[in-house]
């Protein structure tokens, strides 16, 4: 129950597959940090200057970075393309009109279904005209979002398979944690150190770790603000 939950209250209206991002996400615990990490392309090495940064929040915010996203999710779950373990997006191989169609009915059924109800519940409670709001928000500020807690999480960290170098954790504000950092989503090394704790023990978990002057100084950082002067020092 708590699966089917997840999958059609969660991850379907953002266009996610519970069984499909677990086999990625898994993918980047094993590997995180090296080459095989299928997340790595998300973790650039060396800091951007800030006019890249300022153009990259640009395409974000406009809508630009989250429509190509969402074609690339469509089109990936017609199996028109595939993700390579470097994180980069490729060709698949062409196999009939029929055989991509199938495809794109069994992976995508569940957003369109999701958003479908999403609408019809709002449109019964008279204010249908709101839902506009939810692929808005989709396109611009989650794809903001998703930049800076995945610059947060590994850029500029060492390529090294030692999890207390190559992950960061970020101390999150009451502001941060209602937007990029929720569920205790900023205790990103100790996630990576023990993915079984469960995110309501990953403060008490990071205390712990303090206490004992486990993580590196260079593994943490004050703020997601902090974060973004980091990467952009160039």
């Amino acid at each position: 129950m708590n699966e089917h939950a997840g999958d059609l209250l969660c991850a379907a209206p953002v266009l996610s597959d519970v069984a499909r991002y677990r086999k990625h996400h898994l993918g980047h615990h094993a590997h995180t940090g090296t080459d095989r990490d299928p997340d790595l392309v998300l973790a650039p090495t060396e800091p951007m200057s800030r006019a890249s940064l300022a153009r990259k929040i640009a395409r974000d915010l406009t809508g630009i970075a989250g429509l190509r996203r969402v074609i690339a999710i469509a089109l990936a779950g017609c199996e028109l393309l595939a993700f390579t373990v470097a994180g980069e997006i490729r060709r698949a191989p062409r196999r009939g009109f029929w055989v991509h169609a199938r495809a794109g009915a069994r992976n995508l059924w569940k957003p369109l279904a999701a958003n479908v109800a999403l609408y019809a519940a709002l449109r019964t409670a008279g204010i249908g005209w709101t839902y506009v709001a939810w692929p808005i928000a989709h396109l611009t500020t989650y794809s903001l979002i998703l930049r800076v807690r995945s610059l947060a999480e590994h850029a500029l960290m060492a390529r090294t398979g030692d999890p207390l170098r190559n992950t960061r954790t970020t101390r999150a504000s009451l502001l941060a944690r209602a937007t990029v950092a929720p569920m205790r989503v900023n205790f990103h090394l100790e996630h990576h150190l023990l993915p079984t704790v469960p995110w309501f023990r990953l403060p008490a978990m990071s205390r712990m770790l303090a206490a004992r002057d486990v993580i590196p100084a260079s593994s943490r950082e004050a703020s997601y603000l902090g974060v973004l002067r980091r990467v952009s020092a160039s």
